[in-house]
């Protein structure tokens, strides 16, 4: 064989096992339905948005004032991808719901209406997890991206979301997505991280492992101007050819400032994060409804019954479920066993307890340059609790 053709052979060779490779790392993804029927009690709440509305609502039990019947049959949209990759992780699903103002596009750096994601795939948990093995399944919550929008100031909120979720999981668990897993694993963000702690509060037994980002047991009156400066109006003024058929409870930002500031860390300068991304995310924010923002703010029971795993990763500066009274323009959550997320476990006193804190990081730990520490610490935790 001459020196040439075995040149040839050996770089045609190295060609292929890089295309295996990238074959073998790629994920198959398709979009799903899920219907579900569910009952709920909710409370009566404001049909409008103000800063003294809110402050009414920090704190409140949630149980002490839900005493409205709701009932709804509801489609809820995700996608669902597989990995291609072959190991023990295959029979493992992540479960992944978004935040306020997300949908289950954040997950991949996407935002729903064509644009691709941010920087490739440095900003895809959903590329990150399937590249080792695990499947996963994005929804839209109730009154979000694809899914139904109910009416949004009774039936979207945290009970109803509860419910419904809750529900959702039931399909999964019975092979709605054609397999059957032996192990699923919530993975919340923001709001979808409230949502995770009212299901084990109040169905302890569904699942055994939580993953909350950008969440805490402590939300303090300091925490409504940081949600309230996102300027929320009705998305149908706001965007009227995206949003126009959604009734005036969906909100959605009028200006890009409030949503750095809520999810950001500006302590940096942009030092910490790429600031084409925050101006891409909070350009691109989707919608929140009434329901929801004010059910943000009710005290959580503690999930007493649940005695599973619970892992919280909350950036250092959390300027939403860590503001502090004399730091309004971001929040502080500590480190160590003194800080917020530690003590947080008073929310999961009987589980299997575990915390992470993204240093010079805020809200959105997706979106800061420590993500892959962040998605890396989630995986290992879950390699080590199931």
């Amino acid at each position: 064989m001459s020196p040439s053709l075995s040149r040839f052979l050996l770089f045609a060779a190295a060609v292929i096992s890089t295309l295996q490779l990238a074959v073998a790392g790629s994920r198959k993804c398709h979009d799903v339905g899920i219907q579900v029927s569910v009952q709920a009690k909710v409370a009566n709440l404001p049909r409008h948005l103000s800063k003294d509305a809110l402050l009414n609502y920090v704190g409140r039990d949630l149980e002490n004032i839900i005493n409205i019947p709701i009932k709804g049959t509801y489609t809820i949209r995700g996608t669902y991808c597989q990995s291609n990759v072959k190991n023990k992780n295959n029979n493992r699903l992540l479960f992944l719901v978004h935040g306020v103002l997300g949908s289950r596009h954040e997950w991949t750096g996407e935002d729903g209406s064509g644009l691709k994601p941010y920087h490739g795939t440095n900003y895809s948990y959903v590329d990150y997890v399937t590249e080792r093995g695990y499947d996963t399944l994005a929804i839209d919550r109730l009154g979000n991206g694809q899914s139904d929008h109910p009416n949004p100031v009774l039936n979207a909120q945290l009970p109803a979301q509860i419910e419904t979720t809750k529900s959702v999981l039931d399909k999964v668990k019975e092979g709605r997505l054609g397999k059957k897993y032996k192990d699923i694993v919530y993975v919340g963000q923001s709001y979808g991280s409230i949502l995770g702690h009212g299901i084990a509060a109040k169905y302890p037994n569904v699942l055994n492992a939580y993953i909350l980002n950008g969440w805490s047991n402590k939300v303090t009156n300091s925490s409504v101007p940081t949600l309230y400066d996102l300027n929320l109006l009705p998305a149908k003024a706001v965007k009227p050819k995206q949003y126009g058929q959604l009734p005036a409870g969906y909100l959605t930002p009028s200006t890009p400032m409030g949503c750095k500031k809520l999810d950001y860390y500006n302590g940096g300068n942009g030092k910490y994060f790429d600031e084409g991304m925050a101006h891409r995310e909070c350009s691109t924010a989707a919608t929140a409804s009434l329901g929801e923002l004010f059910t943000s703010f009710l005290n959580p029971l503690p999930a007493s019954g649940y005695n599973g795993h619970v892992l919280v990763i909350t950036g250092q500066y959390d300027g939403f479920f860590c503001a502090r009274d004399f730091l309004l323009d971001h929040g502080d959550c500590g480190l160590g066993s003194n800080s917020i997320p530690a003590k947080s476990k008073a929310a999961f006193p009987k589980a299997d307890y575990a915390y992470h804190i993204p240093l010079n990081t805020g809200h959105a730990i997706q979106l800061h340059y420590t993500q892959k520490q962040s998605f890396a610490k989630s995986l290992s935790w879950i390699d080590q609790v199931l």
